[in-house]
């Protein structure tokens, strides 16, 4: 007798093992996504002595807090 599992197509090409590397990826991703977003937060908050200290312009500072969290 021929069960569910025997039914289905084989030709997907997927493993667990494909599948997993492919989540890992997606959350490592996402990861860096959020530390990105909250690094740019918390640029936003650095007064003109902190830039100076660490050589940003008022304007650089401007234009990197923008960016999308997903645009390195």
């Amino acid at each position: 007798m021929l069960t569910i599992v025997d039914r289905l197509p084989r030709s997907s090409g997927f493993t667990p093992s494909r599948t997993e590397h492919r989540l890992r990826h997606i959350f490592a991703l996402i990861g860096y996504w959020l530390e990105r977003d909250r690094q740019r937060q918390s640029l936003a908050q650095i007064d003109n002595h902190l830039l100076a200290d660490i050589g940003l312009t008022r304007d650089q500072q401007s234009r990197e807090c923008v960016k999308p969290f997903w645009l390195p």
